[in-house]
């Protein structure tokens, strides 16, 4: 893993308590690089010598706008970033996270909608060739001792899966995931019209999961055509549809 976000010495204490919950067995190795251009010729063949000596399965780059030339918004900067990865994945044989950050929240209002909508792999700060680049793009978003988890793109697979973790004595904990949160949904709608406040009540009571969570679970159902909803006055009813579980 390469760092160049925060100073030196927080990053020196991270590895320091992340020694105690590591798995034992597998090699670890970080480095933390401030002024390091890793897409010129030289930051290249820094990169290769390291692949070469430690010989990684997976590489880690953290956050990425500090390791190239240029900035992330602009698309020939990315594309000369991206084609550098790729001739490390390549020689190396290794999988490589791109840690990034998102700009600030977007969200669009629907007229008549449960909720808003977030902009996707569109949250990424930069050029969209950086998403549409990966083969896997995921969100995370924490908040106290929760973080969310949301798979926003998988190559040639399902996406939108979404996880729900806490922190547990220095460890992430999976408390939820959307399809558990889906079936949560399809049993509180069992046996006729609910209101939708009633229905996130109740997931949120047997799964502990955040109630924009489990309205984003309702969005899919919906989407799917699982769920109808049905609004009355200024709420929302839920029912299952006849092609609904």
């Amino acid at each position: 893993m390469f760092k160049a976000e925060g100073t030196k010495r927080a990053w020196q204490q991270r590895m320091v308590n992340l020694r105690s919950f590591y798995p034992p067995g597998i090699p670890f190795w970080s480095r933390h690089v401030a002024t390091e251009k890793l897409d010129s010729p030289a930051g290249d063949m820094r990169m290769r010598v390291a692949l070469t000596t430690i010989q990684p399965s997976l590489l880690v780059l953290d956050p990425i706008a500090e390791f190239l030339h240029g900035t992330d918004t602009d698309a020939v900067a990315v594309q000369r970033w991206t084609a550098v990865v790729n001739g490390w994945r390549e020689t190396f044989g290794c999988a490589v996270v791109l840690v990034h950050h998102d700009r600030q929240r977007l969200q669009f209002a629907l007229k008549g909608s449960l909720t808003t909508l977030d902009a996707g792999m569109d949250e990424a700060r930069g050029h969209t060739r950086l998403p549409a680049w990966a083969d896997w793009v995921v969100g995370m978003r924490r908040k106290d001792d929760t973080t969310t988890v949301r798979v926003q793109k998988v190559r040639d697979a399902p996406d939108g899966q979404e996880f729900v973790l806490k922190l547990s004595e220095g460890r992430l904990v999976t408390v939820g995931r959307s399809d558990a949160i889906e079936l949560g949904v399809i049993a509180a709608i069992q046996g006729g019209d609910v209101w939708l406040a009633d229905v996130c009540r109740a997931v949120t009571t047997s799964l502990g999961t955040p109630d924009r969570t489990i309205r984003r679970a309702i969005d899919r159902l919906i989407e799917a055509g699982d769920v109808a909803q049905i609004k009355e006055g200024g709420r929302f009813k839920l029912e299952l549809t006849k092609d609904g579980l």
